[in-house]
């Protein structure tokens, strides 16, 4: 049956790339050396993407089980919560998401029962969620949309943070950024360099159209 979750690894847009200007052959395997340089250019080629506007983050579900008598929860490095509701049993309730400022408004911070408010503090690095009530059991679960940045590609198995559509602007554009280490002529250059932006364009196209949220909300609940 057909699937739609087609999506390269870090090596293999790396070894698409090459191939694409010739460094390796079809079939071919990149060496450790070229894997190595071609992973430092891919991660400077997202990061330098920032300039033109491309956003360097993604969207996603997140959880974190409730402890009764907690109110205070460290989360790992995101960047903020867009929405959240509290699972009790099957049922599932909103949760208000405020800044610390309004949840300091909060007159009685010691009231106990079922999380109706989440006030996130996004201190660098180690960022914080505060809730309120402060849980009553053990059991309720928090769900979250949270916001944080896209990872590198650190390792071999690394895939994208991106949607499909934007693999083929990265492996186009890795192309024409290794392209002056391979002493490719300023023709080809200026065909890979062209290629890649053209792709680009069309993976921002489509990302405008999915609206604000985009398309990197990963699932439902």
């Amino acid at each position: 049956m057909a699937n739609s979750d087609f999506t390269r690894t870090r090596d293999q847009i790396i070894t698409a790339a090459l191939r694409k200007l010739g460094a390796i052959a079809t079939g071919g395997t990149p060496t450790a050396n070229q894997i190595s340089d071609g992973a430092e250019a891919l991660n400077m080629l997202v990061k330098a993407w920032q300039n033109i506007g491309v956003r360097l983050w993604t969207v996603e579900w997140a959880y974190q089980t409730l402890a009764s008598g907690t109110s205070k929860y460290y989360m790992d490095p995101i960047l903020d919560i867009q929405k959240a509701f509290v699972r009790r049993g099957t049922n599932d309730y909103n949760v208000e998401v405020l800044d610390m400022v309004r949840y300091f408004d909060i007159p009685d911070k010691t009231d106990s029962g079922m999380v109706q408010v989440l006030a996130f503090d996004p201190i660098f690095n180690s960022p914080e969620i505060t809730v309120w009530p402060i849980p009553d059991n053990s059991t309720d679960v928090l769900h979250f949309l949270q916001v944080r940045r896209l990872q590198d590609f650190d390792a071999t198995g690394d895939k994208p943070d991106f949607p499909a559509r934007w693999i083929s602007a990265l492996t186009w554009s890795l192309a024409s950024e290794l392209a002056p280490e391979y002493g490719l002529p300023l023709e080809l250059r200026q065909d890979l360099t062209g290629r890649g932006a053209a792709y680009l364009e069309m993976a921002i196209r489509g990302e405008k159209a999915q609206g604000p949220s985009g398309d990197f909300i990963e699932g439902a609940y």
